[in-house]
């Protein structure tokens, strides 16, 4: 999962061919432009994110409490770890964290 998500920010952070969008007119149209780079910001706050839960988890897991919800200290279900490997609360308290 880290090398998927290190290769995803090393392909943000390259920089792109300086391509104008055009009009119909020759314009530049610079809100498509806009639009599009804050996109690629967002892609690349998200895949940033997911690195720091997926390397979070990796290091619970060199501790020995990978599973344990690090709010309450239950059991996280297999099922949850199944989807999100990464998660680090149960759904109960991620819910109520998403609540709040």
């Amino acid at each position: 999962m880290l090398t998927e998500l290190d290769a995803t920010l090393a392909a943000a952070s390259e920089p792109e061919a300086d391509v104008d969008v055009v009009d119909r007119e020759g314009a530049s149209d610079a809100a498509s432009e806009l639009v599009e780079q804050d996109r690629e910001a967002a892609e690349r706050e998200a895949a940033d994110e997911h690195r720091a839960q997926v390397t979070a988890a990796l290091a619970r897991l060199e501790a020995g409490t990978y599973g344990t919800c690090v709010d309450c200290g239950t059991a996280i279900s297999e099922a949850r770890l199944q989807v999100r490997p990464e998660a680090a609360c149960c759904v109960e308290c991620q819910a109520k964290a998403e609540a709040a």
